[in-house]
């Protein structure tokens, strides 16, 4: 039973990753497909039908697997004893040598860490320039095979991303990456995304829409000009329910 449900499992993740890609293992694509339940939008009906298949298959293969179970005939087992075989003395008694023993004994490696170049940015550094600037920073995630040092937001549907040493082309898929989920999932809300990149690999052609600083005190110089305006009186938990959105995308975009 258990390799069945261990099979239909796999079956399942291949299926509906191939063809609807989505992925059942990942908590961010279940709330991906929540919010979109909830917004009204329309859902592909053959995703729905696949699981109820999934499920009907799932649970017709254990129901045999218990009724051949139950039809199995026990073999009939001889029931006359057999005197157990005496082992063969040992010439010698000493313990042979394990292959094991030398590579326990072995000292392991030591890592020298004078020798490893460390990183240059601080990303807490990063947020705490955008915390006391008044923006709420969010768990970064990592896209696009890029692990982002930013991801914050501001009131007005704000949102900032910030990443070091990548080219701005790379700079510029994260940021269409998360225009196509906001279009996906919001509707008459448009996302105004900040994006920028302290020491880029290169920046030929740089956008209009990222901004590029020499060092952290470049972007700290720069935000210090470009505060958060605070929430205003009759928000009414708009801002909240963003930054909870955002909160989601952050978790939903790092795991496809």
């Amino acid at each position: 039973i258990i390799l069945w449900l261990l099979a239909m499992t796999l079956s399942a993740s291949f299926w509906l990753n191939t063809q609807f890609g989505f992925n059942i293992f990942a908590r961010g694509h279940w709330k991906y497909l929540s919010i979109t339940q909830a917004s009204g939008a329309a859902i592909n009906p053959w995703f729905y039908i696949s699981i109820a298949l999934i499920i009907a298959i799932t649970i017709g293969g254990m129901y045999m697997i218990v009724q051949l179970r139950n039809h199995t005939i026990t073999p009939k087992i001889n029931a006359t004893p057999v005197a157990p075989t005496e082992p063969a003395p040992v010439s010698n008694p000493e313990r042979p040598h394990s292959p094991y023993q030398s590579s326990i004994s072995r000292q392991p490696p030591v890592l020298d860490i004078k020798n490893i170049k460390p990183n240059d940015i601080d990303t807490s550094e990063i947020k705490s320039i955008f915390e006391s600037n008044g923006y709420i920073v969010k768990t970064a995630p990592y896209v696009n095979r890029v692990q982002l040092d930013l991801f914050a937001v501001g009131t007005g549907e704000v949102l900032w991303l910030g990443a070091h040493n990548i080219s701005t082309n790379k700079m510029q898929e994260i940021t269409d990456k998360l225009n196509n989920v906001f279009k996906d999932t919001l509707e008459d809300i448009e996302i105004t995304i900040n994006a920028f990149i302290i020491s880029p690999s290169e920046s030929v052609n740089t956008p209009n829409n990222i901004l590029i600083f020499t060092s952290i005190s470049d972007l700290s110089q720069y935000m210090s000009e470009h505060q958060n305006p605070p929430v205003p009186d009759d928000d009414d938990g708009n801002f909240d329910a963003y930054s909870e959105y955002m909160s989601t995308v952050a978790e939903y975009i790092g795991s496809v």
